[in-house]
């Protein structure tokens, strides 16, 4: 088979965690085994990093900025009218991508399952003539699976998920052909996040975020909503402070849902239930942090607890741990596929404050078991979760999902040059 030129295409208005798993993928694959363009949307309104300036940084690769609109999502009124405007211009900015695809011999247009950017995908490939993969970083559950959206994931030509509990929900929920789905695991840059560079950071970060130098500090890094369920890690950190009278709580992130009771959104709903137990003055709330900020913030802190019910994947984890970061999370979602309790971090029960702040306790209390679990954890990373390990499984379902239609051409091939 040729070497394929892979398409991906990005219509978000922001960085967010699936377009930074689509540029390490663009930036790992090996350059001797496919051709790699990227199309990015030039609206960028999200706080943080530039998508667009982290595809034109990565080497050998074509990028396509267009106008691909905005997503409608909760605009209103004239911003509403603004946003499909914009999408009409991103009609007219798709179908010419299509043309640039066909002629470039584009072989495969690579997205994220939201909806717009699937729709979008689908467009380019089919009016190209190429495969359509769909990158999902979340599972699916039965009250998304309409009819309309098992349609747009069945005309897909594979879905793949971040872990096998993401990829199992799709054949099951979705109804997608099993033989269309595959499990290719995410992964983090084992160069950027380092053990030293994390300690390097240590106080600069520390200052940043109004820590004192010589706390423990355990973390949460994860948009505040219901299912990341930050409430949980709170309850465990009142019970530790019996032990850790002086140790703080970082929750970072924005807020991603509405408040659990009382008014206001769930970071309101948070702050409330720290100032209820008494913490107000130990937990903190720094908001937003960008990716450049991550790998000195996990030298500020000695534990990452992750208290989510279902993470799809949970890249935070493979952060911390490549960092040398113990790290303690539920048992459920794809987090058993990262981690093994005891040997390169801890696994908790869901909505368990106790066992959690046990877990929390034992790494405290022992700062040598916690650098035996932080070393572990830097050495499973390094084993399953590099940008290479995962491009190399992204390329054998390419060459998956191309070879049959690459073997369907040929007999046609072959009769026009007989008939030549």
């Amino acid at each position: 088979m040729a070497k394929p030129h892979i398409l991906f295409l990005n219509a978000a208005e922001g960085f967010g965690a699936d377009v930074a798993v689509h540029a390490s993928l663009a930036r790992a694959l090996d350059r001797s085994r496919v051709r790699v363009s990227a199309a990015t949307n030039v609206w960028e309104s999200l706080p943080g990093v530039s998508a667009r300036e982290t595809f034109a940084a990565i080497p050998d690769l074509t990028l396509l900025p267009l106008d691909l609109g905005k997503p409608l999502g909760p605009r209103r009124g004239l911003a509403r009218a603004q946003a499909i405007a914009s999408n009409a211009r991103g009609g007219l900015a798709l179908s010419q991508l299509a043309i640039w695809a066909r002629r470039n011999h584009v072989d495969l247009v690579h997205v994220t399952e939201r909806p717009r950017q699937t729709l979008f995908g689908l467009y380019v490939a089919r009016l190209a003539g190429c495969a359509c993969l769909v990158h999902a970083h979340t599972s699916i559950y039965p009250g998304e699976a309409t009819r309309l959206v098992r349609w747009r994931l069945k005309q897909a030509d594979a879905i793949v998920g971040v872990s096998k509990f993401t990829t199992e929900t799709y054949p099951r929920i979705a109804g997608v052909p099993a033989d269309k789905v595959f499990a290719v695991l995410n992964a983090v840059n084992p160069r950027a996040f380092t053990p030293e560079i994390a300690a390097a950071g240590r106080a600069s970060m520390r200052r940043r975020l109004g820590l004192p130098a010589d706390v423990p500090v355990i973390a949460c890094v994860a948009r505040m909503s219901r299912w990341k369920a930050q409430h949980t890690i709170i309850d465990a950190f009142a019970q530790l402070r019996g032990r850790f009278a002086d140790a703080r709580l970082v929750l970072a992130g924005l807020p991603g849902d509405t408040a659990l009771e009382g008014p206001g959104d769930f970071r309101d709903y948070l702050m409330r239930r720290a100032d209820g137990l008494g913490l107000a003055t130990s937990v903190s709330f720094p908001g937003f942090l960008s990716q450049a900020d991550m790998p000195r913030f996990y030298g500020a802190i000695d534990v990452l607890a992750h208290p989510s019910h279902e993470e799809p994947f949970g890249l935070v984890l493979v952060e911390a741990m490549a960092s040398g970061k113990p790290v303690v999370a539920v048992d459920g979602g794809g987090v058993p596929e990262i981690i093994t309790s005891g040997r390169d971090g801890y696994l908790v029960p869901r909505e368990a404050p106790g066992a959690m702040a046990d877990a929390v306790m034992r790494v405290l209390c022992d700062p040598v078991h916690a650098r035996e679990i932080g070393d572990a954890g830097r050495r499973r990373v390094l084993q399953a979760f590099t940008p290479e390990i995962q491009a190399d499984a992204m390329l054998r379902v390419y060459q998956r999902v191309l070879t049959p239609r690459t073997e369907a051409r040929m007999p046609v091939a072959t009769a026009l040059n007989n008939l030549s």
